[in-house]
């Protein structure tokens, strides 16, 4: 792990990571790309294979198939322009402007599990998010 990944994940830098790409469309549309890294001691086994062929969403496989249960994440939002692998996979010109949102997905004890980059073409949807109030 590089030293954010590392940091954000609660391991030490150089400790080994699972990084993959997951990219979300709507309306057959690529709008979402998401840089994913997760500590390779959770996820012993995790293959490609077993990322393509999961029947549901990301948490869901976590659960599923590792017993980790995502109870809380924490965003940061940013601007961000899109590098040449954004332009290619979202279909945008360079330098586009999107929405970065750096996630830290939180199983219980507050323990770190996913470390998560997703780059957004907002151009035509937004991001939204609703939270319920502490009583």
């Amino acid at each position: 792990a590089d030293s954010q990944e590392a940091s954000r994940l609660g391991i030490p830098p150089g400790a080994r990571v699972f990084r993959f790409i997951n990219c979300l469309s709507l309306g057959g549309e690529p709008v979402i790309v998401d840089e994913i890294t997760l500590p390779e001691s959770l996820f012993t086994g995790l293959t490609e294979k077993r990322l393509r062929e999961r029947p549901s969403t990301l948490y869901h496989f976590y659960q599923q198939t590792y017993g980790i249960t995502v109870v809380r994440t924490e965003d940061r939002l940013r601007a961000a322009t899109a590098n040449e692998f954004h332009t290619a996979t979202l279909k945008l010109a360079l330098g586009t402007p999107l929405l970065l949102i750096v996630r830290k997905a939180l199983s219980f004890h507050d323990q770190a599990v996913e470390y998560r980059r997703s780059y957004v073409n907002t151009l035509n949807y937004e991001y939204f998010k609703e939270s319920v109030a502490d009583a």
